[in-house]
């Protein structure tokens, strides 16, 4: 973000649904441009068949970190949107971006033909 802020690189479009910050120094959506966007997601994943117990502490932690203003103006600083979900909700989420990747390809293939 400091890069963008001092000029020194120029963000072209934004693929993300939004991206306040991007958005407010003018920077357009490619969902405006080109009728999509595209999520990238942030997560933190474990093994298969990680235990319970261990599965609810890592969880736990994240949520309190993610509550945290120090931790928070870390991640705003380099333009992290912070939305915390739980291991359940962003495995939904997921799914619906992989459905979303796959017409995005659609609709890059069209394009480019």
């Amino acid at each position: 973000m400091s890069h963008l802020k001092s000029g020194a690189i120029r963000a072209l479009v934004v693929f993300s649904t939004s991206w306040p910050e991007l958005e407010k120094m003018g920077v357009p959506l490619t969902s405006k441009l080109y009728g999509f966007s595209a999520r990238n997601l942030s997560a933190v994943v474990g093994p298969p068949n990680l235990p319970e117990p261990v599965r609810k502490k890592l969880e736990d932690a994240l949520a309190k970190a993610m509550k945290d203003p120090a931790t928070i103006e870390k991640l705003e600083k380099i333009g992290e949107l912070i939305e915390y979900k739980t291991g359940a909700q962003i495995r939904d989420v997921a799914v619906k971006v992989q459905a979303e990747q796959l017409e995005i390809g659609k609709i890059l293939d069209k394009v480019k033909k």
